[in-house]
């Protein structure tokens, strides 16, 4: 539920142009399929026609969507990732209750490196990489030269930073967290 009107006030705020006296955008979050232990409980989210209504369309877990609007507990988005095989990624668009959403991400590097490239635009100019398992909330997604996904992110903590980082590098969980489930452990402790 805190998810609900965080979204709705930063929608509102975004849509009126007075959070960044930019043009208005939409937040973007992360459509999960994990409980709130960390499992996997749905591999496809569904989307539905209406808060609550019948089911229109399904994105897989993970998927990278744009808010649009906020009604209570459910939220209006359209999917920035293809939904899968077979599948058109602009057709995905609909409600998915706040349960299925993540506002703040993790970066993750490589198993063996303990920072994250980062950019300092969406075409690649080299920034100051990111420590692995840096909380993130992402705020723009544009596509590389290469055709690959960027997400520009904002750091949780202080000094509160922005970078574009490619969006395999993005994860609900923490390495920490990762590492655990890969090794059969699924409850953070």
């Amino acid at each position: 539920m805190r998810l609900a009107a965080a979204l709705t006030l930063l929608v509102c705020a975004l849509a009126a142009g007075c959070a960044t006296g930019q043009a208005p955008t939409q937040p973007l979050v992360l459509v999960s399929g994990l409980d709130d232990h960390g499992l996997l409980e749905v591999a496809r989210v569904p989307l539905h026609a209406a808060p609550g209504g019948a089911v229109s369309a399904e994105v897989a877990a993970g998927t990278l969507a744009r808010a649009l609007e906020v009604r209570g507990a459910w939220t209006r988005v359209v999917a920035l990732e293809s939904a899968g095989p077979g599948h058109d990624h602009d057709a995905a668009e609909g409600w998915v209750g706040d349960y299925h959403l993540r506002g703040t991400l993790h970066v993750l590097a490589e198993p063996a490196h303990c920072q994250v490239p980062a950019y300092a635009d969406a075409a690649g100019a080299p920034a100051e990489p990111l420590p692995a398992s840096t909380q993130v909330t992402p705020t723009d997604v544009r596509h590389a030269p290469d055709g690959s996904l960027r997400v520009q992110v904002a750091t949780v903590i202080q000094p509160q930073r922005t970078a574009w980082v490619d969006r395999a590098a993005l994860s609900e969980v923490s390495a920490a967290a990762s590492a655990r489930r890969a090794n059969g452990h699924h409850l953070d402790r």
